[in-house]
């Protein structure tokens, strides 16, 4: 990958500062996602992955040098572990590793293999889906009924809030929009 000679490695090693928290970190030049850089020769360098080849050893093609301390300035070698690529972003804190970790769908059902299709790398909640056809259907009856019903009460409307049922619920149980339901219910004071 590069050639490294005893003058290289003096004035890279000099730019670090070894932390009270364990890290080593690079004090010369940072881009702008926190990486240390360095320059070697005509070419600038990620200093992470200079530390671990001086160190440590070569990375293996297509493989990321990965900081298990999180910390994006740190140089020490054993803070540093060549991986996959999908390992790397797995580890991360960015969206596709934080829905990677999630146990449960943003409604509440459990990601199980039997509650769980997949479509390539993609996962959907089978109930979830079940509930939205479920709703399709309800709302394609209520399209065919095109009689639009007197605006309900305020204790029928607070009485649809307290079964549960949606803005959206609410306003084909009328005929109108979810957007007038909920206009209904901010005028009367139904939340």
């Amino acid at each position: 990958m590069f050639q490294v000679i005893p003058q290289d490695r003096t004035r890279f090693w000099k730019h670090v500062v070894k932390s009270s928290q364990g890290c080593w970190v690079w004090n010369l030049t940072l881009d702008e996602d926190g990486y240390g850089r360095f320059r070697l020769g005509t070419k600038r360098w990620y200093a992470h992955i200079l530390s671990h080849e001086m160190e440590v050893g070569p990375i293996p093609e297509g493989w990321h040098v990965d900081h298990r301390c999180r910390n994006r300035a740190c140089v020490r070698p054993d803070h540093l572990e060549a991986v996959t690529a999908h390992v790397n972003t797995m580890r991360g804190i960015g969206p596709t590793a934080r829905n990677a970790r999630k146990t449960h769908c943003n409604r509440g059902h459990e990601y199980t293999e039997a509650n769980t299709i997949w479509k390539g790398d993609r996962r959907n909640c089978r109930a979830c889906r079940a509930e939205d056809r479920a709703l399709e259907k309800r709302e394609v009856k209520v399209a065919k009924r095109t009689v639009r019903k007197e605006k309900p009460s305020v204790a029928v409307l607070r009485k649809h809030r307290l079964r549960g049922m949606s803005w959206r619920e609410i306003g084909l149980e009328y005929g109108v929009s979810d957007t007038a339901a909920r206009k209904w219910g901010s005028q009367m004071g139904v939340g």
